[in-house]
């Protein structure tokens, strides 16, 4: 193409896609080099939200979207949940070893609701073929269907399933590409093992929802497997969601939410679980439901009780107002009497004892888990927004802190200032933290700030209330993501949840 540009300045092309992102933001990047002849070194193609919207704005410029009109519906039935126990003769190193052992074990597990979904014509789909489809083919036979296969060494089956000779197609990776008839025959798909991304799941569930397709729906079981309690197959669904959500991001303009994590990264998360158990680090246990006595209150003596819930009371309305407020007005009020901060901090302290943790500990000990080669002398620069005593200074006194809140009365190693403008240049920070302290009206403006502060790769540390996060705060994550950040990790650890995160 470069070549007949060369000879011919008027050259047009037209390029035509029917997946122009699908796993890989390079696919959007390649159409665009091919259509405008122009390069596209500016644009990366890192699986960010940031880079969607970029490729998106780019594709907007000059292409248009068609989505066919099917005749057909589609019914994903994902529901149904198997829990297999955690095998006593394979070992957590064995798995590391051999990921494919993982999906061999969860295969035996979903097999008995594999049977019951078989409805008329009906395609068994497995991803991995060693070990798993003996298993498969014994259950259909077995179960008293008829069965042909088309995996990688073996396509005979296809056309005996296309003239209706057997009942059950056993398939693996090369029928989701290419392979053209099917949805005139069968509407009723049955996944074992899940691709590991969109792509290779929307191709597999396009050989049957397509043109032509001859049934109303297309119906799409998805069998999900845990093991000894991990979630495999649902976090598995999670990170398909999230390949596809980039790719609606850079298509169309659609911002995703979540992370995504590589597929070593996801099978060494169950590996990680299943050597804690080993270790005898979770107990599993059934639990019965709550039964307090009146005599067991009274071992709180009634004074007490009544002065803990009088202090949850004051602290709820503060919170309250602190949230519905904006930061200018908040800090107006600190300024004009510095002792509203000082009263919300003694009641929080009231009620810091009856926390499990505490998250500034928590915090310090992550930051202090960063260990710098011993031969660089160089410290952090660390920024504490909404600082209160600035614990976290004290945690931390071998690195550079800059104390951020209302005022300075509770610590004179505060700034006092408005924390969606704090006093420092662009790129100062190594680490931003946030413990407890995402309060008032227009917080998100506080994240913005942090990642005006944060150097490139950068991280940034979020401590709060699980229950302020799935309601008030709803909404960080997609914020953080939109900010340009890469979330790290997400965990709830007692009444709290740690986000952590890095800016890309």
């Amino acid at each position: 193409m470069t070549a007949a540009r060369r000879k011919n300045g008027q050259l047009k092309v037209i390029g035509m896609s029917a997946t122009p992102v699908t796993n890989s933001l390079e696919e959007g990047k390649s159409l665009l080099q091919y259509i405008t002849g122009k390069s596209y070194e500016d644009l990366v193609t890192r699986a960010t939200v940031q880079n969607a919207m970029t490729l998106h704005q780019k594709l907007s410029a000059i292409s248009i979207r068609e989505i066919p009109k099917y005749t057909s519906d589609i019914r994903v039935h994902d529901s149904v949940e198997v829990n297999v126990d955690r095998p006593r003769n394979i070992s957590s190193h064995e798995f590391k070893k051999n990921p494919l052992l993982i999906e061999q074990y969860l295969t035996e597990g979903r097999v008995p609701e594999i049977i019951k979904k078989i409805n008329g014509p009906t395609i068994i789909y497995t991803e991995y073929v060693t070990g798993i489809v003996q298993q498969l083919r014994k259950a259909v036979q077995n179960a008293g269907f008829t069965f042909a296969e088309y995996t990688g060494t073996d396509h005979s089956g296809l056309e005996r399933f296309r003239q209706a000779e057997v009942d059950v197609l056993i398939a693996s990776r090369p029928l989701s590409v290419g392979v053209e008839g099917l949805q005139k025959l069968c509407n009723n798909l049955i996944i074992n093992t899940l691709p590991w991304t969109h792509a290779q799941y929307d191709q597999l569930v396009g050989r049957l929802h397509r043109l032509g397709q001859q049934n109303d729906t297309v119906h799409v079981h998805i069998i999900k497997a845990s093991m000894a309690g991990y979630l495999y197959d649902q976090n598995k669904w999670r990170r398909i969601e999230f390949k596809r959500s980039l790719a609606d991001c850079a298509v169309d303009g659609r911002i995703p939410k979540g992370i995504l994590q590589s597929k070593e990264q996801f099978q060494q998360e169950l590996i990680n679980w299943l050597e804690r158990l080993e270790r005898n680090e979770i107990s599993t246990f059934e639990r019965t439901n709550l039964s307090i006595e009146p005599s067991l209150m009274l071992t709180m003596s009634l004074s007490k009780a009544r002065s803990h819930i009088h202090t949850i009371s004051k602290f709820s309305r503060m919170n309250n107002v602190f949230n519905k407020s904006r930061s200018e007005s908040i800090n107006r009020k600190i300024q004009q009497d510095p002792h509203l901060l000082v009263h919300y901090h003694e009641l929080l302290d009231e009620l810091r004892p009856t926390w499990e943790l505490d998250p500034v500990k928590i915090i310090a000990n992550k930051i202090n888990s960063l260990k710098l080669p011993a031969h660089i002398i160089m410290k952090f620069v660390i920024g504490d927004f909404g600082c209160s005593r600035a614990k976290l200074s004290e945690l931390l006194k071998e690195n550079k802190m800059y104390n951020f809140d209302h005022h300075n009365i509770l610590n004179s190693k505060i700034t006092a200032c408005d924390m969606k403008s704090v006093p420092i240049k662009d790129g100062l920070l190594d680490v931003a933290v946030f413990c407890l302290s995402l309060m008032g009206k227009n917080w998100p403006d506080y994240i913005t700030e942090a990642a005006r502060c944060l150097q490139k790769n950068g991280l940034l540390f979020i401590a709060e209330t699980t229950r302020s996060l799935t309601s008030r705060l709803s909404k960080v994550s997609s914020l953080i993501l939109e900010q340009g950040f890469e979330i790290i990790s997400k965990e709830e650890r007692g009444i709290f949840t740690f986000i952590d995160a890095c800016l890309s």
